[in-house]
């Protein structure tokens, strides 16, 4: 099985939305033929195959095709309770992992996508070695999510989680609109929230490539930090959004020095993107909203 991004058989895309339309268009344009797996798959580009799934329904998930290369796991939950995490994120990947199993070798390779919430409250610095503390009943999901991909890991499948945090972008525009309605009132800025949080941030399309790259490598990273260079104190982006949009700046006194929380490190994907010879697009989050803008 051929992993070094060319032509490479055919990829599987279980919760093809958003993002998950966006990778199968990339491993398309690699020459991958892609199926997307999704409840409305007539709603899928033309580059992408549409089959109908329903992850609350894993018993009757389609089999992958013989020649699958590639599954991508990027459902979303739809609602945020640990019942639903459970049922689409935790039953569904159980269902899609059988199947993987069940297929003659060379096995598809997995890559799930996951989330930096299953570091919980951790402060500081935290890599892809930083002990997982979640601090929700739906990141502990999350948490067993991740044990589904380990335990793949060592029956002989090549899987990757890839964590991913604050993903913004095209149709992705809660906090410009609040800070485009923002009218410097106390009861504004106490729906941003505290500006002393550090946010950790990927462009969607940065956060496809990230999967795509982790597609393309011969020998993946089990698992994979998805931010981008610049972790900041979120009342920095308010500002800097204040003063591209002209309203008032939320947060005239603020002091960086004093951010708080997780500060993701992203250096091993940064890394890996560039003994691809590729990088990020949007390397902080000036970048990125700009467009939007």
């Amino acid at each position: 099985m051929d992993h070094d991004g060319s032509t490479a058989g055919r990829a599987v895309v279980v919760g093809c939305g958003d993002l998950g339309t966006r990778i199968g268009l990339r491993l398309h344009a690699r020459g991958h033929d892609v199926d997307g797996w999704r409840r409305s798959p007539e709603r899928l580009p033309a580059e992408i195959r549409g089959v109908a799934a329903d992850l609350l329904r894993p018993a009757d998930l389609p089999e992958l095709p013989e020649d699958t290369s590639t599954v991508v796991f990027t459902p979303s939950a739809g609602e945020r309770s640990a019942a639903r995490y459970r049922a689409v994120l935790h039953d569904g990947l159980a269902a899609v992992l059988e199947r993987i199993a069940a297929m003659p070798a060379p096995r598809p390779r997995l890559i799930v996508i996951g989330s930096t919430s299953v570091h919980g409250g951790a402060e500081g610095r935290l890599d892809e070695e930083s002990p997982l503390t979640p601090a929700s009943p739906t990141a502990e999901v999350l948490v067993q999510v991740e044990e589904l991909v380990v335990g793949a890991r060592t029956h002989g499948i090549t899987a990757s989680t890839l964590r991913l945090s604050g993903i913004y972008g095209p149709g992705r525009r809660r906090l410009i609109s609040r800070i485009e309605a923002f009218d410097g009132g106390a009861e504004a800025r106490e729906r941003l929230g505290d500006p002393l949080r550090i946010s950790n941030r990927i462009h969607v399309d940065d956060a496809a490539l990230a999967a795509c790259t982790l597609a393309g490598v011969e020998e993946p990273p089990g698992v994979l930090i998805g931010v981008d260079e610049m972790p900041i104190a979120v009342g920095e982006v308010h500002n800097w959004l204040a003063d591209r949009l002209d309203r008032p700046r939320p947060w005239p006194e603020l002091d960086p020095d004093r951010a708080h929380g997780r500060r993701m490190d992203g250096s091993r994907l940064h890394g890996l993107l560039a003994a691809c010879g590729t990088a990020l697009r949007h390397r902080d989050y000036r970048s990125g909203y700009a467009l939007e803008l």
